[in-house]
């Protein structure tokens, strides 16, 4: 089998190239890559099985964990490690179906190695938290935002995973946690509205935009409360949310880890959060995988949306979440998950997008 990976397509700025152990592969039948703001990236491609192939089976080793890179053009846009490999055979062909994620999805896996645990942290911040933790898989660490307050105590018990636990303290920091192309964990901040990359309108059946709703995740109200070995009395927050005074819909919560002073950061937190979840948008079928500037479109940048058939009846910015990529033999094309602003920020949004 050729081990020269990519696929040309009529600009070389565009031309996909496949990894495996450094080595590149072609003859798959499509790929696809995603990203997020607040998640580790996802790659899964499909190839021929060449079963009879000695190069193909070892390379294509199940439970090796094998390195994984794909580059667009000249430009690096995925690090990660080779997860499963899945056989499929049928009258008609015999493939394969592979899939891989960022190098810090092992800690979405994974806790902290045996000699570790339990393992518990006091007065210090969420840098060096994340880089001790870093160091034991030999992952590197990068904020784009100050780390915050420090912690007066962090606890990771054993058997503790590692994300849920992370996410936790970034949240309470008002950070996201996510990777770059080369495959460091990122901790950074969501953009302010004021400077979309684009403004997109529904244009059925091309461009198609599909609501997805979590009503049962919206509330008046939110209210932290510090927990009981930091709390003291009247050290909780509330905060209200603007555009709902229609039903008493309260939502209270218990923050660890942290000093109740920070209970109104974290309220704030959960408000934002409470906006992107309760509403996200998918815009499908976007026939270009480069945004008007050029650039591969990105999470954690805005864009202004008009489609009346997702209730999106005046233009509205939002914040791409999320971005999907895909490329087959006859195409690339992308896809947008986008929320409202303020998701990961802590603030609401200035309107709603039905309110128009």
């Amino acid at each position: 089998m050729s081990r020269v990976a990519s696929f040309a397509t009529r600009d070389d700025s565009d031309e996909f190239t496949l990894l495996i152990n450094g080595q590149q592969w072609r003859h798959w039948t499509e790929v696809t890559l995603n990203t997020h703001i607040d998640e580790y990236s996802q790659i899964a491609f499909s190839a021929p099985f060449a079963y009879d192939d000695e190069v193909f089976r070892d390379t294509f080793r199940p439970r090796e964990y094998q390195l994984l890179h794909l580059d667009i053009g000249s430009t690096r846009v995925f690090t990660g490690t080779l997860i499963d490999i899945v056989p499929e055979i049928s009258k008609e062909q015999a493939i394969i179906r592979c899939s891989g994620y960022s190098l810090p999805g092992v800690w979405a896996d994974c806790t902290m190695p045996g000699e570790r645990v339990p393992h518990e942290w006091r007065n210090v911040d969420l840098r060096h938290i994340a880089n001790e933790i870093a160091a034991a898989f030999d992952l590197t660490v990068r904020f784009l935002a100050e780390p915050g307050a420090k912690f007066k105590q962090a606890k990771l018990d054993a058997g503790g995973q590692i994300q849920p636990f992370l996410v936790d303290l970034a949240q309470q920091r008002g950070l996201v946690i996510s990777n770059s192309r080369d495959g460091a964990v990122v901790f950074q901040k969501s953009v302010s509205p004021g400077n979309p990359i684009a403004k997109l309108k529904e244009d059925r059946p091309v461009v198609q935009v599909v609501q997805t709703s979590q009503p049962q995740q919206y509330y008046s109200e939110i209210t932290a409360f510090p927990s009981a070995k930091h709390g003291r009395g009247g050290s909780k927050f509330r905060i209200k949310n603007p555009y709902l005074a229609t039903a008493i819909r309260p939502f209270a919560f218990e923050i660890e880890d942290t000093d109740p002073a920070d209970a109104p950061a974290a309220a704030k937190a959960k408000l934002g959060r409470m906006f992107g979840n309760t509403v996200s948008y998918a815009i499908q079928g976007l026939p270009t995988i480069r945004d008007p500037q050029g650039d591969l479109w990105e999470e954690n940048k805005t864009i202004k949306l008009t489609a009346p058939g997702a209730m999106v009846y005046t233009e509205t910015e939002m914040l791409i979440r999320g971005v999907t990529i895909a490329r087959n033999k006859e195409s690339a094309t992308a896809s947008l998950d986008v929320v409202l602003p303020g998701a990961f920020s802590g603030e609401p949004p200035p309107g709603l997008p039905w309110a128009g």
